[in-house]
């Protein structure tokens, strides 16, 4: 008998037994001890730190409504459980905006196995998200889509859970919701038990799973979520599943791409820097970006005789709010395993690819950008699965999702022609954008095709079919060379924007660096009597002085020429980009180069309004802006320089 046939007998069981038992129920736990453990632990102590004489029920955080993609959402689950998610993030200004996530990790050829070099050498995925959000952050509806600032997806803020496999092994998610939500409920009575004679305070991942049970189980959830969702639209309440438009969000794996995206904590730490990061970001208890040891994310198995997973929520989270993204259970992700070549991911498909490492195998070797061939589909034992293999649900939505309107109703099946309009706008950005940066190879290439193509014409009697073949095939090829170069041309400006930024930044800090040593030169020239004595302290201090005086001069060429090329681009487009960056830095905790961002947003609108001219005027104004030490270095140490 399986595992989840024999709970669904006791199941059966229990709803025939339920008259009997109802009263000998004890109080159940309060629902985050289990399934929010990281923040009931929090609230706990927080009572502990307030000087609290009894804790009492520990209060649980209110569970935001699902259908303003909040950036923390519980989906219900049978017999009062939940699941929590957090929302990851991907910049957009219109729905076909992605961003192409560099993944893997820098690999020594020479100290590592073949095996770990064929699976871990860096590869390039696109990510995007189905959830459009505005530029505030709040759920796009079909009206609003001309105001993206971002599409997301959810991901399961814990891996999933013993208690929470149980009801899927124990055959509740089979039940309709109006017997199996309420942990009152005949039917929960026996899983509910069962959960309250396990240690509470520490709520095992589960483990030894399969790719065939991880889609059971997000099938079996997605089924008992709709029931429940088309009971409360029926009755007129919001759903409990995150909505896209006019569709309804759903449960799966996620892809390895979305995966590793969420774990290194988002956009910002997904550029081919970002691969030598052996480990996720945390946040600090100010709040700011650090680097972490990997005991302070990384759970140790439990001490016990047969190798299990250990309890989720008890090391720090990534950035975004992600708990065991490293170590405890290898997380089974939606796509297959594929070697990785020189130019990226291979075309041959394999087994099961797990992400994250385990707590159980070569913990001290886990990187976020680890993958790993963790199981065939099928052996000759059956299903391909281990000890710590595990899974993290994550929400999506389709490409498509039907029309819904500010205020509009929760319904299925709409035409959509704003999202239609909107994508086919995002298309042709991403033509006019690429055909603009044609250069002379990609020039070239296609008027050789071009030529080809009018000597194949000539040489023999071509027929309309065979010509608009050619023809189509032609176009797909200009099509895909101005969709790939305007993808590089926007990394690019990027790249230059942050560049001048650091640029900015740097001329500051120099400049108070010069200015404490003149300061410092002033002191010590105060202090000597001797006209040759105070001669050599002037020279040996003003060779460094000199040295910092032309790495400033150097950051602010650079600077200039970040800011008239940009000024070049169409306005439109650099607004979008700078809005990029500041959202890159904000998520990257780098705060300090805030300032230094609006400055060069200032800047960059004082050039438009001159049509892209650089002026003496502005060249003099902007280094006093950015060097915000120079006037009172020059006017109060006019001999220092």
């Amino acid at each position: 008998m399986t595992e989840r046939l024999f709970g669904l007998v006791l199941v059966l069981i229990a709803l025939a037994a339920a008259p009997l038992r109802a009263q000998e129920a004890a109080p159940p736990a309060p629902w985050c001890q289990i399934d929010d453990p990281a923040a009931w632990s929090a609230a706990r102590r927080a009572l502990i730190e307030a000087g609290a004489e009894e804790i009492g029920e520990v209060p649980c955080p209110e569970i935001a409504a699902p259908a303003i993609l909040a950036e923390e959402i519980a989906l219900a689950m049978p017999c009062g459980r939940h699941m929590m998610f957090r929302r990851v993030d991907v910049p957009a200004t219109h729905p076909l905006d992605q961003v192409a996530g560099n993944f893997g990790r820098i690999i020594d050829i020479a100290a590592e196995t073949p095996q770990s070099v064929l699976s871990n050498s860096p590869w390039i995925s696109p990510v995007s998200g189905a959830f459009s959000l505005t530029a505030e952050g709040r759920a796009a509806t079909s009206d609003q889509l001309d105001k993206l600032g971002a599409r997301a997806y959810y991901l399961a803020k814990y891996e999933l859970t013993e208690p929470q496999w149980r009801a899927f092994a124990d055959g509740l998610l089979v039940l309709p919701p109006a017997d199996s939500l309420d942990v009152a409920a005949p039917a929960c009575q026996a899983y509910d038990a069962a959960i309250r004679e396990g240690d509470l305070r520490q709520i095992p991942a589960k483990g030894g799973l399969s790719w065939f049970d991880a889609i059971a189980f997000s099938r079996a959830y997605n089924s008992w979520l709709m029931a429940l969702d088309r009971d409360r639209m029926a009755k007129n309440e919001p759903p409990f599943m995150p909505w896209e438009q006019g569709a309804t969000g759903y449960l799966r794996p996620p892809t390895e791409a979305e995966w590793e995206y969420a774990a290194r904590g988002g956009a910002s730490w997904v550029t081919a820097q970002s691969r030598s990061i052996r480990y996720y970001s945390v946040l600090d208890a100010s709040g700011k970006v650090r680097e972490p040891d990997l005991k302070e994310i990384c759970a140790e198995p439990p001490r016990s005789g047969a190798p299990r997973l250990g309890a989720v929520g008890t090391r720090l989270p990534n950035v975004i709010g992600l708990y065991d993204m490293l170590c405890n259970a290898e997380e089974i992700v939606l796509d297959l395993f594929r070697p990785t070549r020189p130019d990226g991911l291979a075309g041959q498909t394999g087994g099961v690819i797990t992400k994250g490492g385990s707590s159980l195998l070569l913990r001290e070797q886990n990187t976020v950008g680890r993958r790993s061939e963790a199981a065939a589909l099928f052996t000759t034992a059956g299903e391909g699965a281990s000890p710590s293999m595990g899974l993290r649900l994550a929400i999506s939505a389709p490409v498509f999702p039907g029309r819904r309107n500010e205020g509009a109703a929760f319904a299925e099946g709409i035409a959509n022609q704003p999202l239609e309009e909107e994508l086919m706008a995002g298309r042709e950005e991403l033509l006019q954008g690429g055909a603009s940066m044609i250069g002379p190879d990609g020039g070239k290439l296609l008027s050789e095709e071009v030529g080809r193509l009018r000597r194949e014409i000539e040489a023999r009697d071509m027929s309309r079919e065979e010509l608009g073949r050619q023809t189509a095939e032609l176009q797909v090829q200009i099509d895909r060379l101005s969709a790939d170069l305007a993808v590089k041309d926007r990394e690019a400006v990027l790249f230059s924007i942050r560049s001048g930024v650091v640029a900015g930044n740097l001329m500051d800090r120099v400049g108070r660096n010069v200015a404490n040593a003149m300061d410092q030169l002033a002191a010590n020239e105060a202090q000597l009597s001797s006209q040759a004595e105070k001669r050599e302290l002037i020279k040996r201090f003003l060779q460094p002085i000199a040295v910092n005086s032309n790495r400033i001069d150097d950051a602010f060429d650079l600077y200039l020429q970040v800011q008239v090329a940009l000024a070049l681009r169409p306005e439109r487009f650099a607004a979008d980009r700078i809005n990029e960056v500041k959202a890159q830095l904000a998520a990257a905790g780098q705060g300090t180069l805030g300032g230094s961002l609006d400055l060069f947003e200032r800047h960059q609108i004082e050039i438009r309004r001159q049509r892209g001219l650089l002026t003496d005027e502005m060249r003099t104004k902007w280094k006093y802006d950015l060097d915000t030490t120079r006037r009172e270095r020059e006017e109060t140490y006019p001999n220092y320089h």
